[in-house]
């Protein structure tokens, strides 16, 4: 008759993408942890700075929820980085 505490939990929130955020950013972690060696040529950084993205990417990919309203926005701040650096990388 009442919801439960388990229902409240896992009832679905309209307009929330994180989990295909979520699945986004952990796929790009293992695609840039894969190529890593193909094309660490290219890459301006040392390995270890890259290493660090790519987990700093799987764990706000794991912290993202509907609940805490920063995580969105240090999700954005990543993508948007990642996407000018791609960019800007093109120049070299």
């Amino acid at each position: 008759m009442f919801p439960t505490d388990d229902e409240e939990k896992h009832k679905k929130i309209p307009h929330y993408y994180g989990d295909i955020v979520r699945v986004i950013f952990v796929i790009a972690g293992i695609l840039m942890l894969v190529f890593l060696p193909i094309f660490k040529d290219l890459i301006v950084v040392p390995v270890g700075i890259a290493i660090f993205v790519i987990i700093s990417v799987d764990l706000f990919a794991g912290l993202t929820n509907p609940l805490q309203k920063w995580i969105s926005l240090i999700n954005l701040f990543i993508s948007l980085s990642a996407f000018i650096i791609f960019e800007l990388s093109g120049d070299f």
